[in-house]
């Protein structure tokens, strides 16, 4: 079964039952609430709201849960626009262009702005995740010992040149990090013993 063909009978199970469309639109409004406060972000909306759906079917559970999400995510924006104070990490670029531009007097315009760059950005995605999802977890199946040792030095070299402006503190972090990296290479596979 393709990956477009399931998506079309996912959508089919969600349409078809009026319920889980209103279970979906309260979750994303739930979502949005939990995310415009700062600290609260849309996984731990998840987190907490997973005991409720407990009682639902697994389509209606699913959707009320990614509805939570993608609006605990977009709903990082209001606060990161009005307040200056990111509501999750996804809207901390937001802070740059949004709040100068609530204070000038164009609060409107930067929450649609924000609003619609999340939701073309979140249909895009979600469009490029089907279709390259099975190949990017076949390509992550495939990375053994030598890849995951390249990309923790990849990491060290990036904490290092994002450091440039005080190399001390880059190379005291780095030393903490390396010496994970280099002495704590994982959990052995077979009898899950540390290395």
């Amino acid at each position: 079964m393709s990956a477009l063909s399931l998506v079309f009978s996912g959508a089919a199970a969600i349409f078809e039952d009026p319920l889980t469309i209103l279970y979906f639109l309260i979750g994303v409004f739930g979502g949005i609430v939990f995310g415009a406060i700062p600290g609260l972000t849309g996984a731990l909306g998840v987190s907490l709201m997973l005991p409720f759906t407990f009682a639902m079917s697994p389509t209606q559970g699913i959707t009320v849960l990614i509805g939570i999400y993608v609006g605990g995510v977009s709903g990082g924006l209001i606060a990161s626009i009005m307040l200056n104070i990111p509501g999750n990490a996804a809207a901390i670029v937001t802070c740059f262009d949004g709040s100068p531009m609530a204070r000038n007097g164009h609060p409107y315009r930067a929450l649609s702005y924000g609003a619609t760059a999340s939701l073309i950005g979140g249909l895009f995605s979600g469009v490029v995740m089907i279709f390259v999802a099975t190949k990017l977890a076949r390509f992550g199946l495939m990375f053994g010992a030598w890849e995951y040792f390249a990309l923790g030095i990849m990491g060290l070299a990036v904490v290092i040149s994002l450091c440039s402006d005080d190399m001390i503190k880059g190379l005291i972090i780095n030393k903490f990090r390396g010496d994970k990296t280099i002495l704590d290479p994982g959990v052995e596979m077979l009898e899950s013993k540390c290395r």
